[in-house]
């Protein structure tokens, strides 16, 4: 598609109220309509989010850190230290886990964390804390550079459906579907590719099914941090305390319970308990 398609979004998007537009995209390389969209994009740059990558490579030699920002016709950098300090420019970046399910968000970092590709002081935030600040609530935006565990709101195609970019963009879809745009007021709107081709998806906690696909989770992302959906969670130090403990509790009821049944009802007791 020509990027004239996505000028035309923002504006269609921004006429109806939408509060916030994000456009899961990084637009690296120059295309079509790019005069278009720096347009709608300079016209609407207190509504409108896009997106940049941090690269991360691993080599026998180490360690690469780089950025996949869009590119500079379609939005020239007028930041002081980097380009990422640009209002409209937020990180796509999702950090699954160690078994590769995605359970945590990082709403930001700090150039110390991504190597050395912007200075030490800069301040990098996600798409989604983009998104808050400018929904108007930079307050819920968790504190500090770590990441966050999050709670989703559902499984995955069960709480966001997607709404096609030409339904939008169709005067009587517009009309009858959407009735005239009243259904996109005051909303986060969040723009990103569904098909399956471009593997954007992600496993999740779930299990039938388990992946997501990148929008979606951002969507999930966003509702956590609107919500205070964010479980608790222990320290390190309460975590190996709790541990021992339980070391110690089951070694005494070893010792003191010799009748299997008791034991185990003792066990039981004790893990509703905790």
């Amino acid at each position: 598609w020509s990027r004239a398609v996505w000028a035309r979004l923002i504006e269609k998007l921004a006429g109806a109220g939408a509060k916030v537009i994000v456009f899961d995209i990084v637009f690296e390389a120059p295309g079509g309509g790019d005069d278009e969209l720096h347009q709608a994009l300079a016209k609407y740059q207190d509504r409108v989010v896009i997106g940049y990558e941090i690269n991360e490579e691993k080599t026998e030699r180490g360690e690469f850190w780089g950025l996949r920002l869009p590119n500079a016709s379609l939005l020239p950098s007028a930041a002081t230290n980097s380009p990422v300090e640009d209002e409209r420019l937020g990180y796509v970046n999702l950090e699954p886990e160690f078994d590769n399910t995605l359970r945590r968000a990082r709403y930001r970092q700090t150039g110390a964390q991504v190597g050395d590709i912007v200075p030490a002081e800069v301040v990098l935030e996600s798409l989604d804390a983009r998104a808050l600040r400018k929904f108007g609530r930079p307050d819920l935006i968790p504190a500090g550079s770590d990441s966050r565990l999050f709670r989703y709101t559902a499984p995955p195609g069960y709480e966001y459906k997607p709404c096609p970019i030409e339904d939008v963009l169709s005067p009587k879809l517009w009309e009858k579907t959407y009735a005239n745009g009243k259904n996109f007021k005051d909303k986060i709107v969040l723009v990103g590719p569904t098909a399956e081709i471009l593997h954007d998806l992600h496993d999740t906690p779930f299990t039938d099914p388990k992946p997501m696909r990148g929008p979606e989770i951002h969507l999930q992302i966003l509702n956590a941090a609107l919500h205070g959906e964010f479980p608790s969670e222990q320290s390190l130090v309460a975590s190996l305390c709790i541990i021992t403990l339980s070391g110690i509790v089951a070694g005494a009821l070893c010792f003191l319970v010799r009748q299997p049944g008791r034991r185990l009802f003792s066990v039981v007791g004790l893990s509703v308990g905790y």
